[in-house]
């Protein structure tokens, strides 16, 4: 007997039966990010935002980074070049 592909079983079925996502916010239609709905998935908005806004800052910092020491990296590479 082979297993029907649209019954979800394991933890497959644990996830969609979640009601929160494991930050504690609610997984319902207000709060559910609509890129990942798109390919089946739930994901909470609220935890995408601060992935979001914490590598944007991340980036900000490296680039901040470079900035302040362009002169100290540009030398160093000007030294590798053959």
């Amino acid at each position: 007997m082979t297993q029907n592909p649209d019954v979800l079983s394991g933890w497959a079925l644990e996830k969609a039966e979640r009601e929160e996502c494991p930050q504690g916010h609610r997984l319902s239609a207000p709060n559910l990010a609509a890129n990942q709905l798109r390919v089946g998935r739930r994901e909470c908005l609220k935890c995408l935002r601060e992935r979001n806004r914490r590598r944007m800052e991340r980036q900000r910092v490296l680039a901040r980074f470079m900035l302040a020491h362009y002169d100290v990296i540009s030398q160093a590479v000007e030294g590798l070049s053959p």
